[in-house]
């Protein structure tokens, strides 16, 4: 396959499909924080905790993605047919344990919060439009997603493992 073919398909991929996940994101965040702390998406605060939220997003999807250009060009190199079914199944694979855990950070990240700050009530702090309070939940998100993003692809490799390519001994 053609050296600069490749990584322009990897990059078309990884532009739709984070563009499509963070436009998805922000969505879900503004309604849930519209419905449960009155939290507008004009708002200073909305506005804080959806960009952590969305550089949280982009990272874990980043690093979790990494992976996949070399086992495309792995199933390239060593498949005549059947290659491109073979990469889509891996990239969805990639892509569905990168968005799990990268909502799984974030959803984490706000328990921790949540236990740290104690008597605070953070819920009330953030609809009353505490710029602070979403400031630190932001923060300890980006915090959180910045100390498990390497250790991701260890984990994926080990979850979806590499195929088998060889065929035949020597």
């Amino acid at each position: 396959m053609n050296n600069i073919l490749l990584p322009c398909i990897y990059l078309l991929i990884n532009l739709i499909f984070g563009l499509s996940l963070l436009m998805f994101s922000h969505r879900i965040l503004s309604r849930a924080l519209r419905k449960k702390l009155g939290i507008l998406p004009q708002s200073l605060v909305f506005n804080i905790l959806a960009a952590a939220v969305m550089l949280s997003l982009a990272l874990l999807i980043s690093q979790g993605s990494g992976p996949m250009i070399s086992m495309i060009q792995h199933f390239t190199q060593h498949q005549n047919t059947g290659w491109v079914l073979h990469s889509a199944g891996y990239l969805l694979a990639f892509y569905s344990l990168s968005c799990l855990f990268a909502y799984l950070t974030i959803a984490g990240s706000i328990q921790v919060f949540h236990r740290i700050t104690g008597d605070l009530d953070e819920n009330n702090e953030l609809s009353q439009g505490n710029v602070g309070v979403a400031l630190l939940l932001g923060i300890l998100i980006l915090s959180i997603t910045l100390l498990i993003k390497s250790p991701l692809v260890a984990l994926f490799e080990a979850l979806i493992p590499y195929p088998d390519l060889s065929y035949g001994a020597f």
